[in-house]
């Protein structure tokens, strides 16, 4: 199992949201999946 740990970001959504993007997060039906199922 892979665990991508973002620090807090101070309400940073906009860098939350490129962040899990770069790391290949998608959002789905109100969460962010990776493709890769072992990964978090």
């Amino acid at each position: 199992m892979v665990f991508d740990i973002i620090p807090d970001i101070h309400g940073q959504f906009d860098k939350l949201t490129h962040a899990l993007r770069a790391l290949g997060y998608q959002e789905r039906k109100g969460a962010w999946r990776h493709a890769n199922p072992t990964r978090m």
